[in-house]
Order: structure tokens, then sequence, then C-alpha cells
């Protein structure tokens, strides 16, 4: 996680983050306490051993606790990618400058018959990346951050989706073919099918990939601990409302 902080520090107020991370760590606290303290009857039903009456007790604390720790990193990583989203418009022109540069080249794209139209396109899409990501990769770098995250952006395995889904579009505007019936070749500039607009769209989609990496782990985490907690009291609840019934069944006899 502090390999990506340090990747993506360029684009977002750090302050601002710590600020947005905070603030939700301190709403997931207040919630979480707040439910504690209207289920308490519930929380704290009858435990037979004593270990189990102090865990429930300590959910009090650890589970606000929980919800803090939790909630601020989420509410970090979500800050981040707002700010970076909102930010990488200012960088279009830089953007745009790169592919005026590197993608002013023409590319034939052939569609084998011998294999399907989507066997063929994965096939297309793979060798634009491939040509894309070594154009970049000579860029003489002027400084700015938006040059490695465009190179890393289009190289990534996220990416390949959106430029199949948007070359299909491309495809079918330019030849006037449905989008399923292209020529065997056709040519396209790289330059017009990939204009900053796109690229900004291809960089923001590799954004949400990588926050979403980062944030699995900590919901997952985060959802087996409240897991246990909610499981330990409903096994808890269910069994001392027995006891009680058998309790009452016995006084009655």
């Amino acid at each position: 996680m502090s390999e990506y902080f340090m990747y993506f520090s360029h684009y977002f107020n750090v302050i601002l983050l710590i600020w947005d991370g905070i603030k939700t760590g301190l709403l997931c606290c207040f919630i979480s306490l707040l439910l504690l303290i209207i289920l308490k009857k519930l929380v704290l039903v009858k435990r037979r051993y004593k270990f189990l009456r102090c865990l429930a007790c300590s959910y009090f604390l650890l589970i606000p606790l929980t919800c803090l720790f939790f909630g601020s990193i989420y509410g970090a990583v979500i800050s981040a990618r707002d700010q970076m989203v909102e930010k990488l418009p200012l960088y279009q022109a830089s953007i745009q400058s790169i592919v005026d540069s590197n993608f002013d080249i023409t590319v034939e794209l052939v569609d084998d018959s011998n294999q399907n139209f989507t066997k063929s396109l994965d096939d297309i899409v793979y060798d634009i990346q491939t040509i894309m990501v070594s154009k970049l990769q000579f860029t003489p770098q002027d400084g700015l951050a938006i040059n490695q995250l465009m190179l890393d952006a289009i190289a990534s395995p996220a990416a390949f989706n959106y430029i199949k889904s948007n070359l299909k579009d491309k495809i079918s505007n330019m030849s006037g073919l449905d989008r399923k019936l292209v020529d065997e070749v056709f040519t396209v500039k790289l330059s017009q099918l990939f204009i900053s607009d796109v690229i900004l769209k291809i960089i923001v989609f590799y954004v949400n990939q990588i926050m979403m990496i980062i944030l699995m782990p900590i919901i997952v985490i985060w959802g087996l601990l409240i897991f246990v907690a909610i499981t330990e009291t409903a096994i808890a609840y269910f069994v001392n409302r027995r006891r009680v019934h058998i309790e009452n069944f016995v006084k009655t006899i």
C-alpha cells in the first residue's frame, strides 16, 4: 500500500486525504457505537462462560475501534481516488501532446478469416497495446508524473477490455458496418483512435481498479471481524432464549 501511496502522491493533497480518512473513521465509529447502545440488551445477554461475558462487554470498545481504524483507511483511499479523478483532467493538454507526438502513426489491422471476430479483436487490441507501450517507453520524461501513469494504465490488463470496447465502437463508426462485421484488412491512425479524452478514461479506469485492489482486503478483514462478533452474539442470544424458555417451562410444572 505504501508503494501505491508514493506512486499516486503527486495527484492528491495528503492533508485533505488524512482529514477525509479521520472523518470517515469517526463516522463509522459513532454509528457502530450507536448501534451497540441500541442493541445493548441483545449484545449483553447472559453467557455461560466468564470469557464470553468479558468478550461481549469488550464489543463496546473493540467494534468501535475496529470501525474507526478500517473506516479511516477506507475514507483515505476513497479520498485519494476522488482527488486523483478530479485532478487528472488538468493533465489533458499534456496527454494530448504525448498522443500527438507518439501516436501519429497508421496501423494496419487484420481480421484473420480463420478466427472468429472476438479472437481477432483480442489480437488486434494486444497489438495496439504493444505498439502504444513501446512508443511511450521511449518518450522523454519531462518531469510530469502523468507520463508514467499513462504508460502503466495503457500497459495494464485493466485497460484491455476498455480499449477493446472502444475499438469496437470506432470500427463500427469508421467502416459503417455492424460491430460484428469488419473488413479483412483496414487501417487506423492511433492518434485519432486514442485522443486525450479516451486516454483519460483509460487512466481513470486503471486508477479505480488499483483502488479496488487496495480496498478489497480492508473490506474483507473488517467484514470477517464484524461477522465473528455478530455470529457470537446471535448464538448467545438464541442459546439464552432457549434457556429462558426451559426455565419458564420448569417453573410451570
